[in-house]
């Protein structure tokens, strides 16, 4: 199966990468943490070369800002469980398995 990689398909790995460093720092694997978001960072920057991306520039900003702070522990309380962001890529993920 040969994956077209369009900005869904990224955004679906992205929001595999986020749950993982979710799961990362719950865990306290604070090195696994520093590496998925290091991986999410890179993602997101694959989708915004993408020309379709350019209008929702802003929002691919505001999560690279949210993601970028799951490391920070004082933050703790605005990412308690993370579900809120791992939901908000499910719909990515769906779209790629119904393809």
């Amino acid at each position: 199966m040969d994956t077209k990689r369009t900005p869904n398909f990224y955004m679906a790995n992205l929001g595999a990468e986020v749950s993982r460093a979710l799961s990362c720092r719950d865990s306290g694997d604070d090195v696994g943490l520093v590496n998925a978001i290091e991986r999410s960072l890179g993602i997101i920057q694959n989708v915004m070369n993408f020309d379709e991306m350019k209008p929702r520039e802003e929002e691919i900003k505001i999560l690279r800002n949210v993601i970028e702070k799951l490391a920070d522990k004082s933050n703790f309380f605005y990412f308690k469980d993370g579900e809120n962001l791992k939901n908000y890529f499910y719909p990515f993920a769906l779209r790629m398995m119904i393809v």
